[in-house]
């Protein structure tokens, strides 16, 4: 029977290109899982290094190292400018007019405190200073002017 010779060889050639397209297709379908298992696990990953709760414990570390460098750094620059002015201060206070009275000097003035007198010959016998003391003041009638 000829009809069914040829029906079987159709036959078997369609289980052949059945088996063929079926091996093609789980083939093509393991390539595309495992692609899509590789790109998976690609954006895990993307997404874990996004993860605050992995970033924070970092970021915690990081700022507590910066806060302490910059502790240091605030303490250092007061520790710095306190020494500035302890310097300036001392300065100004050998400057000043009562620094120079606490070291035993005085200024004398003339009768009014208008004029500060610094030579003998300024004033004449009779007339009235005033002598400024580190602890208050004289008022001195001039009994003798002698010039150097």
């Amino acid at each position: 029977r000829p009809g069914l010779i040829a029906f079987s060889t159709r036959l078997t050639l369609t289980a052949r290109h059945v088996d063929e397209t079926s091996y093609r297709f789980t083939i093509q379908t393991r390539n595309t899982v495992s692609s899509l298992r590789q790109q998976l696990h690609a954006r895990a990953l993307r997404l874990e290094a996004l993860d605050l709760g992995q970033q924070l414990p970092r970021i915690r570390v990081r700022l507590t190292a910066l806060n302490k460098g910059l502790s240091r750094a605030i303490a250092s620059a007061g520790i710095e400018h306190r020494r500035k002015v302890e310097r300036v201060v001392a300065r100004l206070e050998s400057l000043s007019p009562l620094g120079v009275l606490a070291r035993g000097f005085s200024v004398c003035w003339n009768d009014t405190r208008t004029r500060i007198v610094r030579k003998s010959n300024e004033v004449k016998v009779g007339d009235t200073v005033r002598v400024r003391l580190q602890d208050g003041e004289l008022r001195c009638n001039v009994t003798e002017a002698k010039p150097e």
